[in-house]
């Protein structure tokens, strides 16, 4: 072939094309990569922002819950927050009742953190640190995976390519090289 240095078998056009592929999503490979980093350091960043706004903006008071909690406990042991009635004072001195979420099992009377936001309406707790976290992780682990899934995809595409490539080559050629081969 051209080009081919000295002592070398030479090599068919689908290898160069295999080749040209492996080289070009291995460069993709290192900008998704990349991508995923991006994607889960800004989300990481925004959801931390977001979490010191809230933890900023709410404030927890001690209530006391008007009724028992139950223990509800799901399969893997894990006791999901239910919703019950609490009493609390307000930033105005004011005595106030709501429903709040609540983990369980505890009794009426017992104590339960109620948030509340800048003009006393309950609200969720703010978002933790741990929280943006695992969001950064969680984007950046979808843009990897998405990725990863695009690139097997298009690799798989150029193997079954160049495989058909090839079988069509070996099957003109084999109907050259059969009949003398055979003897007939």
């Amino acid at each position: 072939m051209i080009g081919q240095p000295a002592g070398r078998p030479p090599r068919r056009v689908t290898d160069v094309v295999e080749d040209v592929v492996a080289w070009v999503l291995t460069g993709a490979v290192l900008m998704v990569v990349a991508a995923a980093v991006l994607a889960g350091t800004t989300v990481h960043a925004q959801a931390a922002e977001q979490a010191r706004e809230e933890s900023a903006g709410r404030t927890a008071v001690r209530g006391v819950l008007l009724e028992d909690v139950p223990a509800t406990s799901l399969d893997d042991g894990y006791q999901p927050p239910v919703d019950a009635g609490v009493r609390w004072t307000g930033p105005d001195g004011a005595s106030r009742t709501g429903v709040v979420e609540v983990s369980g099992p505890a009794p009426a009377g017992s104590a339960a953190t109620v948030w509340l936001d800048a003009s006393g309406a309950v609200v969720d707790p703010p978002r933790t640190a741990f929280e943006a976290v695992a969001a950064g992780i969680l984007a950046g682990l979808c843009v990897l995976g998405a990725g990863a899934g695009v690139l097997a995809a298009v690799w798989m595409l150029a193997r079954e390519a160049v495989g058909r490539a090839n079988a069509r080559r070996w099957t003109r050629e084999w109907a050259q090289v059969e009949p003398r081969w055979s003897g007939r």
